[in-house]
């Protein structure tokens, strides 16, 4: 009898120590990341506290103003990630150079790489899944995600008593090339909860000169910084 609990007692602790390591490795996490709505789903989870270091389109919370940046997603380069000492990075698949995460990879660095396109309100609650598995906040994971819903359903409450759809032209100016946010973007998203109608009918961006912007007739354009 109490050789059996002995044994009994020994399995238990081992198996409390192993949950109990996963939990802290989970919980102690020095994450890394590279796309601002990426930074955005890791605080809105309550983990921003594990995350040393942001790329330059992470812009909120505010807090994230004052971490270290590894410079812009499109622009990446291994040294700056690395020289933070990161458990874990984050970052959208389409990240450059094309190497870089291979490269974190070869580094030991645990890589968790998520889909940015197309940009669908399907895709953020598969990006949120993902990365509240990893952190292991499935709990926080799934209330974010109802907030989410329960939001769209207000806002999509609302414009439904609108006559009318406003129509819109989300136009993107860098460098003096006018892009365009086409289907498939997260723009085109916002666009459609918010009740209007994208008269871009390309997909993703595109761009177009000055003179071509006028075939959008009665458009209302918005300039996106």
């Amino acid at each position: 009898m109490k050789k059996k609990f002995t044994e009994k007692f020994v399995l238990f602790l081992l198996i409390f120590s192993i949950n109990s390591l996963i939990n802290f490795s989970s919980a102690n996490q020095r994450i890394v990341i590279a796309g601002g709505a990426l930074t955005e789903i890791v605080f809105a989870l309550g983990a921003g506290d594990q995350v040393i270091g942001v790329d330059k389109t992470s812009s909120f919370p505010k807090q994230v103003k004052q971490l270290p940046q590894i410079g812009y997603w499109k622009l990446l380069n291994i040294e700056g990630i690395l020289s933070l000492k990161p458990s874990l990075f984050i970052t959208l698949s389409d990240v450059e150079p094309e190497n870089i995460i291979d490269q974190v990879n070869q580094s030991k660095v645990d890589v968790l790489a998520l889909k940015r396109v197309p940009g669908t309100i399907e895709l953020l609650y598969e990006n949120i899944n993902k990365i509240a598995v990893k952190l292991d906040k499935q709990k926080e994971g799934q209330a974010l995600i109802e907030r989410i819903k329960t939001n769209i359903a207000d806002i999509e409450a609302k414009v439904a008593t609108h006559a009318q759809k406003t129509k819109v032209l989300a136009l993107m100016s860098m460098g003096g090339t006018n892009s365009v946010a086409g289907k498939n973007t997260t723009i085109d998203a916002l666009i459609t909860i918010a009740g209007g109608e994208n008269l871009a009918n390309h997909n993703s961006f595109k761009s177009y000169t000055a003179e071509s912007l006028i075939n959008y007739p009665k458009s209302r354009s918005y300039h996106i910084e």
